[in-house]
């Protein structure tokens, strides 16, 4: 006997009629009249009157279900009691969910672990300050994370490169050096986040001085360079949910790239379901 039986006979007793029910659980008439049958063999006395079309109790059937009601009444209390106690995993991830695979990968593991997650979106600046306020684990580029303060793992890996309108000379080659570039106007990320930092590393190190026309969001930045106001330096993944009409991509020779790891705090309470999350990431997120 088990508890999928119990609901069935409950069902059953409700609706009077073995169609009825059958339709209310969606599965054949057949299937249920068995496992019925395999239930009244297991319990050794017969439940049902089926002279008449509607069936009626025995005495048996009558003890049976009073104790049958309370009983899968108490088991669905119980498992209200702990989903209500079910640990839920928070997380924080900078704006690229999409271009990651990031909702995929949670899904898949939650799937087959059972545990829950709650996602929300934050900006660089703010993002890591969560972790000092209920947040478990945050999914953020590995250069904004000191390592002497939060356990970082690895996730997935991007590269930086260069976005150019296909009417621009440049457009043709299929990399370029930043100092190829270094006379063109560009549009950058907002100065708050690590693709300008990288950006800026970048020409510091290349003892370029950038003509840098504007800072914007990803989505403003790709519609000025379909505009041809400028070039811009992002991250390869990062464009993969845009349109890129009359946008060209070109490797940098550089080869600057950039880490998107899992960052938590080693004194979380829930380190060993964390643990067993990050553990299985690979099979999820690449």
């Amino acid at each position: 006997m088990n508890f999928e039986q119990l609901h069935q006979f409950i069902t059953i007793v409700d609706k009077e009629t073995y169609s009825e029910a059958a339709d209310t659980l969606n599965i054949s008439q057949s299937s249920l009249s068995k496992s019925i049958q395999r239930l009244e063999y297991e319990l050794g006395v017969v439940l049902f009157n089926r002279s008449k079309r509607r069936i009626s109790l025995t005495n048996e059937g009558e003890i049976f279900y009073k104790e049958a009601t309370k009983l899968y009444a108490d088991y669905n209390n119980m498992i209200n009691r702990l989903n209500k106690h079910q640990e839920v995993i928070q997380i924080a991830s900078l704006p690229f969910v999409n271009q990651y695979h990031i909702l995929k990968t949670l899904r898949d593991f939650s799937t087959s672990s059972g545990i829950q997650f709650h996602l929300i979106e934050l900006e660089e600046d703010e993002i890591l300050k969560t972790l000092d306020k209920g947040v478990d684990i945050v999914i953020v580029r590995k250069a904004i994370v000191d390592e002497k303060l939060y356990t970082t793992i690895p996730y997935t890996e991007d590269e930086l490169v260069a976005i150019i309108n296909t009417e621009n000379p440049f457009a043709k080659h299929k990399s370029l050096s930043i100092v190829d570039l270094r006379q063109e106007p560009c549009i950058l990320m907002h100065k708050n986040t690590s693709i300008y930092k990288t950006c800026m590393d970048m020409f510091a190190a290349n003892n370029i001085t950038p003509n840098i026309i504007r800072t914007a969001r990803i989505d403003s930045i790709i519609s000025g360079v379909q505009g041809n106001e400028g070039v811009s330096y992002l991250m390869r993944k990062s464009l993969e949910p845009f349109i890129l009409n009359d946008i060209k991509i070109v490797k940098l020779k550089e080869n600057i790239e950039s880490e998107i790891c899992f960052a938590y705090k080693k004194s979380n309470r829930k380190v060993a379901m964390l643990n067993d999350f990050l553990n299985k990431r690979r099979t999820y997120g690449n």
